[in-house]
């Protein structure tokens, strides 16, 4: 007689190959994401004695001295900044957004900038420095 296998009994245990999958999806992107959440651009800030030290999650924006503005490391033009910041300003508890500016920037252009920062929905506008102090 011949024995066919489609005949026996299956195995019931559930397949693990779908969710090992899931695991390292999301592992690889908290890997990735937790790289990029600390703002990276270089600016030549200007330096002061009473400079605070900032919270890490504060909203950010980088002016270049080529005029380019960046807001928390991604590059933007002036109508995506307004836009994108009264998205972050509209569920943030502290409405405070800290201005980054190259020492070489337009005084006009850094006014703008805050213009924008202020009609978003800021409440607070500061302006980051190197502390030269030696407190912080």
């Amino acid at each position: 007689m011949i024995d066919f296998d489609i005949f026996h009994k299956k195995d019931s245990s559930p397949d693990m190959t779908p969710m090992i999958d899931m695991v390292f999806l999301l592992l690889i992107f908290f890997l990735l994401t937790s790289v990029f959440s600390i703002p990276a651009v270089k600016t030549d800030l200007p330096e002061s004695t009473t400079a605070q030290q900032v919270k890490q999650d504060e909203l950010t924006i980088a002016v270049k001295s080529d005029g380019s503005v960046y807001l928390n490391d991604y590059p933007v033009d002036d109508i995506h900044l307004r836009m994108m910041l009264g998205r972050k300003l509209a569920t943030a508890d502290e409405k405070i957004v800290n201005v980054s500016a190259d020492k070489s920037v337009d005084f006009g252009r850094i006014v703008k900038v805050m213009d924008i920062a202020k009609e978003s929905g800021a409440e607070s506008v500061a302006f980051l420095a190197d502390d030269v102090s030696g407190q912080n």
